[in-house]
């Protein structure tokens, strides 16, 4: 189930799951997570420890996601997800741009 989804039915049912918010709190899993397996290749992430994005807008856009969800804030995550999804779109353009020069 895509964060989206997770959403739509948290917006059905008055709130988010247990699973929903333990989803959220990990990088893996959580909406960054997602873009990372959605857009291989773009998003860079450190190792050492959990692993997080290096990107400081995605860090920050990923904690207030995790945050919406926490809240059981249906709009904010929503508007959280759409930052997270712009911003590696910017960035798959710069990947692209970077890799396509050489």
């Amino acid at each position: 189930m895509t964060w989206r989804e997770r959403i739509a039915r948290a917006q059905q049912t008055g709130k988010f799951t247990k699973e929903d918010g333990e989803l959220a709190c990990a990088w893996v899993s959580c909406a960054v997570g997602e873009q990372c397996v959605q857009v291989p290749g773009v998003i860079q992430v450190s190792l050492v420890g959990e692993p997080y994005p290096l990107d400081h807008a995605l860090d920050r856009y990923g904690y207030l996601f995790y945050r919406a969800v926490g809240d059981h804030d249906f709009k904010r995550a929503e508007h959280w997800l759409d930052k997270i999804e712009d911003r590696v779109l910017e960035l798959k353009r710069l990947f692209v741009g970077e890799h396509h020069d050489t």
